[in-house]
């Protein structure tokens, strides 16, 4: 009975022991696991510090005087590290083979406390078994100590195994960063550097073809402008004209019936009768003679005005002038006002053009941005596009609106955002800066914006300043700008990961 007391205690302990090894065994593999993790948070450290190194790589020139060293390097490095990989590959191994041999000291101990069930069963024949419970006992001793020293080994084994592999980690970490940096940094610059120059020449004959385009654009509207300004000023100069023109007039008007009221006051006599009674000159003696003695009988009249016919006929000269001068200003005013007209009309037609294929793109936009509904933009006064307000109706699905006050603010911002596209579609800009337009918006929107900036990604290039993490994951390449010192800004570069190459992302 005290011996089996006794190897009841030995199995509680063995139990325990064993217990404790499994706990010892999982925290091990835990560690393992964090260790995995620390790996493969040092693996994307890797990348973010060979995408650094990249980006502050020495110049190719430099590289290329010290390419021969670096193969060699390269090839030295690239043996060590296939040596630490198949050491970190032999240490995992007997890990593994350490936690084999656990379990197969966890299905020694279930046996002991299956003998000790039988024993306890059979404990009126413990006399006559005596002896074979002694070889059970000393072979359950044997198992506790064998499963002790498997524990201790595989401990040793573990702590020597995360050792190694946190110095295979170091190493492999290091290796992998002066290869990145001495074997690829060359030719990986001078592709860059080629396919860089390439898209810089086809970005400068675009752009050139646009800026041509543009400045052609822009001196046929400075033209236009300068041709309405001299409209202007010349409809402002001849209105001035005009008016001197009509003072004028007047002046020559109340003249020239001064001058008939005095013909018909001294001499009683209209224009019309005067004209009638003038004759020609045929004797200038008896001309002279009688025109003395009309003086003589002018003297006696009083005083008169002599001078009054050739006055009349000044004014009338003058008069002829002005009023031709007067017919070529209403001629100009004419031509002007039908080169305006013109104008108007072909700006009504391409406002009333581009405002219904806008329209169009508005609808279609705010179904994709929105998952249904309707929208429409229309003119307040049809029948004056030029000078007529814009009218907004929307309806998001399962809603009806008649006013855009009572949409909220995210809701709102949307419109705005669909309204932006719509306008983009029609006439694509080359780069666009969007500040914080998603500012209002909740997450699941954010995205949907985000995803949609695609569709104009083939013809414009966006620039988005956000704070919202849904816009951050549909960007391709993240910038960042940080101050580690005081007064020293810091520029970080992060691509997405669908953006990194095959050899960088493994």
């Amino acid at each position: 009975q005290e011996e089996m007391e006794t190897l009841a205690i030995q199995c509680r302990d063995a139990e325990e022991l064993a217990r404790r090894s499994a706990d010892e065994a999982a925290a091990a593999e835990q560690e393992l696991e964090q260790e995995t993790g620390k790996y493969t948070k040092l693996q994307k450290q890797f990348l973010q510090a060979q995408t650094e190194a990249e980006r502050q790589a020495f110049p190719v020139s430099q590289y290329r005087r010290r390419a021969q060293e670096q193969q060699e390097q390269a090839q030295t490095l690239r043996r060590e590290a296939a040596d630490a990989d198949a050491a970190l590959a032999q240490a995992k191994l007997a890990y593994e083979q350490k936690l084999q041999e656990i379990g197969r000291a966890q299905t020694g101990l279930t046996d002991v406390q299956d003998r000790r069930t039988q024993m306890e069963q059979q404990r009126e024949t413990l006399s006559e078994e005596y002896g074979a419970l002694k070889i059970r006992l000393a072979q359950a001793q044997k198992d506790r100590e064998a499963a002790e020293e498997v524990l201790r080994r595989a401990q040793e084994d573990v702590e020597l195994a995360d050792a190694r592999d946190e110095q295979y980690r170091a190493e492999l970490e290091g290796y992998r960063s002066a290869i990145a940096e001495k074997t690829k940094a060359a030719s990986e610059r001078e592709q860059l550097l080629e396919k860089t120059q390439k898209e810089i020449r086809d970005s400068e004959e675009t752009a050139q073809r646009a800026s041509q385009a543009h400045d052609a654009q822009s001196i046929r509207i400075r033209q236009m402008q300068d041709g309405l300004k001299e409209y202007h000023a010349a409809k402002e100069k001849l209105s001035a004209e005009v008016t001197r023109l009509t003072e004028r007039e007047t002046n020559l008007t109340g003249e020239h019936d001064g001058l008939v009221a005095k013909l018909l006051e001294v001499y009683e006599l209209t224009r019309s009768e005067a004209q009638a009674l003038a004759q020609p000159v045929e004797d200038m003696q008896e001309a002279r003679r009688r025109l003395s003695e009309l003086k003589q009988k002018i003297r006696a009249l009083g005083s008169i005005n002599v001078d009054a016919i050739e006055e009349y006929r000044e004014v009338s000269e003058r008069y002829k002038f002005l009023s031709e001068q007067m017919a070529d200003v209403r001629r100009s005013k004419q031509e002007l006002e039908r080169l305006i007209h013109e104008l108007t009309e072909e700006m009504c037609r391409l406002f009333t053009e581009s405002f219904a294929i806008i329209n169009q793109n508005f609808k279609e936009i705010f179904r994709d941005l929105f998952g249904g509904g309707k929208a429409e933009l229309r003119l307040s006064e049809p029948e004056n596009v030029l000078t007529s307000g814009i009218e907004i109706n929307v309806a998001p699905p399962g809603k009806v609106i008649k006013n855009l006050i009572s949409l909220s603010g995210g809701e709102q911002s949307f419109v705005a955002i669909a309204i932006y596209f719509a306008i983009l579609r029609l006439r694509p800009a080359p780069f666009c800066i969007l500040d914080e337009i998603d500012a209002a918006l909740d997450e699941a929107n954010v995205r949907k914006y985000a995803r949609y900036l695609s569709h104009f990604t083939d013809h414009t290039q966006f620039v988005l300043v956000t704070h919202r993490r849904s816009a951050m994951e549909e960007a391709s390449v993240l910038y960042g700008v940080t101050m580690q010192e005081d007064g020293i800004s810091r520029l970080l570069r992060l691509e997405q990961p669908e953006d990194i190459p095959d050899e960088a992302a493994n």
